[in-house]
C-alpha cells in the first residue's frame, strides 16, 4: 500500500475513536482587533518611546482596500524613522498559542521604495521575538525576517518574492515543541517559516505579561512614491486545538486532515508534532490522529 493510502486509512479508523479529555488550564486573555474604521480597543505608543526614530502611532487612517477595510499606517516617514502601536494594557502570558496579523502593502511607484513590517513579542525586560517583512518594494533583498534576542541565530533572513496589493498573514504559532514564525498567503498556507528554538516562556523578565507591537519603517526612497501598509486584523490565540491546523479556526473538518498531510509531506513545522523533532515519521501521524479523534473544545 502507498503512503498516501496508508495514511488514509489510519485517518480512517481515527475517526471512530472515542474522545480525549485534558484538564484545563489558568489562560491568558484572547485579543482581536478587526480595525473597522475605528480601533475596538484602545492603542498606544511602545515603552521605547524615547527612540529618536520613533515618531509615535501612525496616523489612524482607516481606509478600504478592495472589499476589505483596514487601519492605514500612513505617517510620512524619513529613511530609519518608524511609527507603531501596542494594545494599550493589554499584556499577556507565556501560556498564548498563536498571534497573527493580516496585512497588505499598497506601494505606489513600486520600484521607488522600500520598507518594513514586522509584529513583535517583547518583554518588559526587552527579550523579544520577531516576525516581518524588509525590502517590500524596490529593494534587491526582499526578504522574510524572523528571529529575536533569544534565537539560536540572532536574526534570520530569507529571501521571497513579494506581490504588491496582496494580502499576506504573519504568524507568531507558540503552540508546539518551538515557537515557530511564518509568512503565509492569505488563506493560511505557509510559504516561509523559520523555527526558533524556543517558547514565550523563554523571554526572561516578563513578569506581569508580555507585549503586542506592531511597527512600520521606510528606507530611502530614489524618486517620488508612497507605500500604505493595511493591518486587517491582529488577534493573540490562548488556545488553539492542536488538530485545528486550516482556516477557518476554529471548525475542525476534513480541510484540517488535508492541511496536515500538505504540511508532513512537504516538511513543514506544522506536520513534526512529536518527538524525534526534526524527523517527519509515523510517530508525527499517530499523534495528530489522537488529536483530532479527541476533537476540539
Amino acid at each position: 500500500m502507498s503512503r498516501p493510502r496508508r495514511v488514509a486509512a489510519c485517518i480512517a479508523l481515527a475517526l471512530s475513536a472515542p474522545a480525549l479529555t485534558t484538564p484545563a488550564l489558568a489562560q491568558s486573555a484572547p485579543f482581536e482587533e478587526n480595525f473597522n474604521f475605528g480601533f475596538e480597543n484602545p492603542w498606544d505608543t511602545f515603552t521605547f518611546a524615547n527612540d529618536g526614530f520613533y515618531q509615535g502611532l501612525p496616523s489612524g487612517v482607516f481606509g478600504g482596500l478592495g472589499p476589505y477595510t483596514g487601519w492605514r499606517m500612513t505617517n510620512p516617514l524619513l529613511p530609519l524613522e518608524y511609527v507603531g502601536m501596542s494594545p494599550a494594557g493589554y499584556q499577556f502570558g507565556p501560556d498564548v498559542d498563536l498571534i497573527e496579523a493580516r496585512i497588505n502593502t499598497l506601494v505606489q511607484n513600486f520600484d521607488n521604495i522600500d520598507g518594513l513590517f514586522r509584529m513583535r513579542v517583547v518583554s518588559p525586560g526587552g527579550d523579544s521575538i520577531t516576525v516581518g517583512l524588509f525590502g517590500f518594494a524596490r529593494s534587491t533583498t526582499r526578504t522574510f525576517q524572523c528571529g529575536g534576542s533569544l534565537a539560536p541565530v540572532p536574526f534570520q533572513s530569507v529571501p521571497y518574492d513579494y506581490q504588491n496589493n496582496t494580502w499576506y498573514r504573519i504568524r507568531i504559532d507558540n503552540s508546539g515543541p518551538e515557537t515557530v514564525v511564518s509568512l503565509r498567503d492569505d488563506n493560511g498556507q505557509a510559504i516561509l517559516w523559520c523555527p526558533l528554538g524556543h517558547s514565550f516562556a523563554d523571554l526572561e523578565g516578563f513578569g506581569t505579561g508580555l507585549y503586542l507591537q506592531i511597527i512600520q519603517q521606510m528606507g530611502t526612497p530614489i524618486g517620488p512614491a508612497q507605500c500604505d501598509v493595511f493591518v486587517d486584523w491582529v488577534r493573540v490565540v490562548p488556545e488553539i486545538c492542536p488538530a485545528d491546523v486550516s482556516e477557518p479556526l476554529g471548525q475542525l473538518d476534513f480541510s484540517d486532515i488535508i492541511a496536515f498531510l500538505n504540511a508532513y509531506n512537504a516538511m513543514e513545522p506544522l506536520g513534526d508534532i512529536a518527538p524525534p523533532f526534526g524527523q517527519w515519521d509515523f510517530s508525527d501521524i499517530s499523534a495528530y490522529l489522537v488529536f483530532f479523534a479527541g476533537g476540539c473544545p
